[in-house]
């Protein structure tokens, strides 16, 4: 148990870092972009999101399920990573693709190997590892940013800046996690790495669109200003993905490992549900005021605080359709977990169609906490016979309850 802790401690504090990087950079972005041009950043972070998922298969999820051949998925990894590059640079050369797009390429492509090299760490549990890569990361994105927003208020300048931090967060992945170049691949390595890592690979692109296809239909139905709008105050109500995403870094490995002690895992879920409600309560009621008080965003911006609930809310929902879902993948049904998040993304789309014309931007955040709710409503369906965790569902309903009620007043 000590040793779990010490794991969620790690990723906890990357995590925690990497979100307040997000948050002192907000002020940045609101100050030196337009909302407009706040708004066509936020398309491009939707794109890099859902391109890391694809440029390589997904193949970190690999990483943590065939543990003794992790050298063969790095290399794989490594080989569509120099094919992306190489492809989009010869693109930009000959003129095919702007200087934007080809940084964006850029930062999915060395994004995407990173992930594999993280998960790398994760499976040799090595949290020190994975803290620095995370930190460095960080450090340089606000550092860079600073600098280039203050010389060029431009979208460019912003993802030149993130671009620098891929590389450095790369370049120190490469010497803690050492890949063996002359590991064997071969074709049936090949199908069956991707034969695991792509139904993830769906899996993952339709949690991506859950997180961002609102602010595509905000960009149709509404303005970019919009978009810009949304995407700050989005990025606001994360801060309960901060601790949904530190408790599923340990979580996951930790569940697969001790899939036989459902008391256990049990127990842990209540701590997690715990954290996840005061998170939820912590951006809902404290951190409007404090934005407020300290002026850290333009008043344009504060007219949207109302979106924060439903977003909160939204991220705690995850969490806990997150955590069941690690039963999924011991008894390997991961496309059970393709499905539940198809069918949330379903409706999803639906409640975007129906509700931005009618609500705007309340809209858009109700639709995803209902997408997320269906999604998590269905993995416990699925996995009700095969689940590896026994939970106290009293506590958890009390605390569901009052947590509801208190956000409801908001």
């Amino acid at each position: 148990m000590t040793q779990m802790i010490k794991h969620i401690v790690a990723y906890g504090l990357s995590n925690v870092i990497a979100r307040a990087a997000s948050f002192i950079l907000l002020p940045l972005y609101a100050i030196y972009l337009a909302p407009e041009d706040f708004g066509t950043a936020t398309l491009l972070w939707t794109i890099i999101a859902g391109g890391t998922a694809i440029v390589i298969g997904n193949l970190d999820s690999a990483m943590l399920r065939f543990k003794d051949e992790q050298d063969s998925i790095s290399m794989l990894a490594v080989f569509g990573f120099v094919a992306t590059i190489v492809i989009f640079t010869v693109l930009y050369i000959v003129k095919s693709i702007s200087t934007l797009s080809l940084a964006v390429t850029l930062i999915i492509a060395i994004d995407s190997l990173s992930a594999v090299l993280l998960n790398g760490l994760r499976s040799e549990e090595d949290s020190k590892g994975y803290f620095i890569a995370r930190i460095s990361y960080t450090v340089t994105l606000v550092s860079v940013t600073i600098f280039f927003m203050k010389a060029d208020s431009t979208v460019l300048s912003a993802f030149i800046a993130q671009l620098c931090a891929s590389v450095v967060s790369l370049t120190y992945l490469r010497f803690r996690y050492v890949i063996n170049t002359s590991a064997d691949i071969n074709k049936e390595k090949i199908k069956k790495y991707l034969r695991y890592s792509l139904p993830v690979a769906v899996t993952v692109l339709l949690f991506m669109a859950l997180d961002f296809l609102d602010r595509w239909f905000i960009e149709l139905y509404m303005t970019r200003a919009d978009v810009g709008f949304y995407g700050a105050i989005y990025r606001l109500g994360m801060i309960v993905s901060v601790i949904v995403t530190a408790s599923q870094l340990a979580w996951t490995p930790y569940a697969l490992k001790h899939h036989d002690k459902p008391e256990t895992l049990g127990r842990w879920q209540i701590y997690a549900n715990f954290a996840y409600a005061a998170a939820c309560l912590i951006t809902v009621f404290v951190l409007p005021i404090v934005i407020t008080k300290f002026k850290l965003l333009p008043e344009a911006y504060q007219a949207y605080f109302n979106l924060l609930t439903p977003v909160a809310l939204s991220y705690w929902i995850f969490g806990v359709g997150q955590a069941q879902a690690a039963s999924l993948l011991h008894h390997k049904k991961t496309e059970w977990a393709t499905l539940s998040a198809g069918l949330a993304v379903i409706v999803n789309i639906g409640l975007n169609i129906l509700l931005i014309p009618d609500q705007g931007l309340v809209g858009a955040a109700n639709a995803t906490l209902a997408a997320y709710a269906v999604y998590t409503i269905s993995i416990f369906v699925l996995s009700y016979k095969i689940s590896i965790i026994r939970y106290n569902w009293q506590l958890l309903a009390a605390l569901w309850a009052v947590t509801g009620y208190l956000l409801w007043l908001a």
